[in-house]
């Protein structure tokens, strides 16, 4: 059974997925659950193996869905009876034993779609794709796509087919760059239409170009919520070559992830 749970693991990560590893790492007394068993949870509910059943299950697969969104880790201890004692999280069982359980996420890194695999672009998957995140490019010239990492998913589909399949985006970062305006419009009409939005949504614009593209947007989308837009995006660290200019990009979406304050944000607020 651990085999195919971590076959499971190795196919999330590939195809984008999260899932929770639960491993079952103490035992006093009695309670069904042996110690190293473990049991895979994905984020659409499903589940691969068996900690021990009953409650002490239900239990688990509840307090997994919290570690799936933090993408964290946890460890609890839950008491097997009627009667517990501070610190120690209470089953309806009756075995009378003790079982500590540790949570550990072990699915694809965070989500990023990069809109075009231009000069900046390319620079940003590349940066991305070495650490904690899981890239989506999404970018129709093919032959923008051939030299990029093998770790990173792409779509060679038009930038606006991309969100025909209802792309989820909920907690993910995106970085639009393609080559036109018109394109760029496209691909924010998709965003700002789905139900479930973007963490961040960094546009690479100058400011004429990024008033022109939010006055377009917000003349088809009315009463629109751009508090997740960040143009001109990037952090004010300075460079304006390709390479400094993702690297500034790449530092934003790292500085929101980690909920950092009072970063030098290139964004002007005049949409808003």
């Amino acid at each position: 059974m651990h085999e195919k749970i971590y076959r499971e693991i190795l196919k999330a990560k590939k195809e984008g997925k999260r899932c929770v590893l639960v491993t079952v790492i103490d035992k006093k007394g009695s309670g069904p659950a042996r110690v190293g068993v473990k049991m895979l949870i994905m984020d659409d509910g499903k589940h691969i193996g068996t900690i021990g059943g009953g409650s002490l299950e239900q239990i688990a697969i509840k307090k997994a869905k919290e570690v799936l969104k933090e993408r964290g880790f946890l460890l609890e201890k839950y008491n097997l009876s009627d009667t517990g004692k501070d610190g120690i999280v209470l089953s309806d069982m009756v075995c009378g034993g003790n079982v500590m359980v540790f949570y550990e996420y072990t699915g694809a890194g965070y989500p990023v779609f990069v809109f075009g695999a231009g000069h900046v672009g390319k620079h940003v998957i590349s940066l991305l794709s070495e650490m904690d995140y899981f890239v989506h490019v999404i970018e129709p010239r093919k032959e923008f796509t051939r030299k990029l990492p093998r770790k990173v998913k792409i779509h060679n589909t038009k930038y606006s087919n991309f969100f025909k399949g209802m792309p989820s985006m909920e907690d993910a970062f995106v970085f639009v760059a393609t080559p036109s305006h018109h394109t760029d419009l496209e691909v924010l009409k998709g965003i700002y239409t789905l139900k479930k939005r973007p963490l961040y949504v960094g546009l690479l614009a100058s400011r004429k170009k990024a008033k022109t593209i939010i006055e377009k947007l917000q003349d088809e989308i009315p009463e629109l919520d751009l508090s997740n837009l960040y143009t001109p995006c990037g952090l004010d660290i300075g460079g304006d070559t390709p390479f400094e200019i993702a690297l500034s990009v790449v530092s934003e979406i790292q500085g929101i992830r980690n909920k950092k304050e009072n970063l030098p944000h290139r964004r002007v607020t005049w949409y808003l």
